[in-house]
């Protein structure tokens, strides 16, 4: 099978479209619902099967798709910090806030906090200094996988207990899956939620705000039936898949991201 090419602008667009499609699966009120009034919003998930599902959706966001379409192995966050440094629909300044709003939550993913944790079943009591996209990945993989599928996850906490002067048995580490999930899903993402989706949702508007004006520049109504419309393809846009990608994406501006734009409570954001 001859490999795909896509010029930059091509990428750029499949990448977005990659993005937009990944944050539309959690961010709506099928899955989580607004509460209170800025800035003290707050998000309620329906049900610990959405929180479990929005935890999946967001490692996805932050794993490594297929390479063939991407153009190189990146993740969702990559590929943000890849548009904002090189982006091909800047138009007067309008990546500034997806510039601001993905430097934020890169920086928050990367940060690394410390945290007391007890596991009963192992007689230890420690604290564990990571990176919070380290503990987000691990409960994403839980929660997506039973025990016969989560040896790479007991090895990974293996080796963040080690660095942490904890050098526990690969046996241990999956005796205390349950408990590690417990303290990091259950206590602290579900305190970080708000704030979580509050950066995601900004990134998401940041998006809109980027591609806006590319949108009134393509976007065309047809004279014999309004209710009809089109775009028209930027010149660099050859390729029919991506042809079709930019489609999707125009429409995704068209209709406006899901949830409005809030601040999430300060109370929310003040550890771990």
């Amino acid at each position: 099978m001859s490999e795909i090419s896509f010029n930059e602008q091509e990428q750029e667009v499949i990448r977005l479209k990659h993005i937009i499609e990944t944050l539309d699966l959690i961010l709506n009120h099928k899955v989580l619902e607004l509460r209170g009034n800025d800035p003290d919003t707050t998000i309620y998930f329906h049900t610990a099967i959405h929180q479990k599902y929005f935890y999946i959706i967001l490692l996805d966001f932050l794993s490594k798709p297929a390479q063939e379409l991407i153009g190189e192995n990146l993740s969702g966050l990559d590929m943000l910090i890849n548009i904002k440094e090189n982006p091909h629909f800047n138009t007067d300044k309008s990546i500034s806030e997806l510039i601001a709003t993905t430097k934020v939550f890169q920086s928050w993913v990367n940060k690394e906090i410390t945290v007391d944790v007890w596991l009963p079943t192992i007689d230890n009591q420690c604290k564990v200094k990571l990176k919070r996209g380290e503990f987000i990945k691990i409960c994403g993989n839980i929660s997506k996988h039973n025990f016969a599928r989560l040896t790479g996850v007991s090895k990974q906490i293996c080796r963040i207990l080690k660095r942490n002067e904890n050098d526990i048995s690969l046996h241990d580490s999956l005796l205390i899956l349950n408990e590690f999930y417990e303290r990091f899903h259950d206590d602290i993402l579900n305190y970080h939620s708000s704030n979580i989706v509050e950066m995601l949702n900004n990134i998401q508007w940041g998006i809109h705000d980027y591609l806006l004006p590319e949108f009134n520049k393509s976007y065309e109504k047809d004279d014999s039936d309004r209710m009809r419309y089109r775009y028209i393809y930027p010149r660099n846009i050859k390729n029919e898949f991506v042809k079709k990608c930019y489609w999707d994406l125009m429409n995704s501006i068209r209709t406006k991201p899901r949830l409005r734009k809030f601040e999430s409570t300060k109370y929310l954001k003040m550890t771990y």
